[in-house]
């Protein structure tokens, strides 16, 4: 018997967080003007998304030291799922489904506002 639906996560699954995050992380540090390391302290920081961005952005500024408000920095961070990258089977994977018959969907974590960019780069 074949599945009639899938149901999906998400971050890992269909959508690549981490190369999502590495793309706008290139393009915050070069629009801020942020140090060598920044990136890669946020990283660290971020521990894989459960961490909050609220506590993450302001340490950032405290540990290098930065002049900017971390709410700019936070702002700019809404708009990282514009860089949405897909995982590399994602397509051929609901390709596959869709001819099966399969229906499939998604339960977003990070709530659907946030998750949108990421379903849309993935189907």
């Amino acid at each position: 018997m074949s599945p009639r639906a899938m149901l999906f996560d998400l971050d890992g699954t269909l959508h690549d967080r981490a190369a999502t995050l590495r793309a706008w992380l290139a393009e915050h540090a070069a629009r801020f003007a942020l140090p060598d390391g920044y990136a890669e302290r946020f990283v660290e920081l971020d521990d894989f998304g459960y961490r909050s961005k609220t506590e993450v952005v302001p340490q950032l500024v405290n540990e290098f030291g930065l002049p900017h408000d971390p709410q700019a920095l936070l702002d700019h961070y809404s708009g990282h799922m514009a860089h949405a990258v897909p995982m590399p089977h994602a397509h051929e994977v609901l390709r596959e489904l869709r001819s099966r018959g399969c229906g499939w969907g998604w339960s977003p974590t990070a709530g659907q506002r946030c998750s949108r960019p990421a379903w849309t780069a993935a189907a």
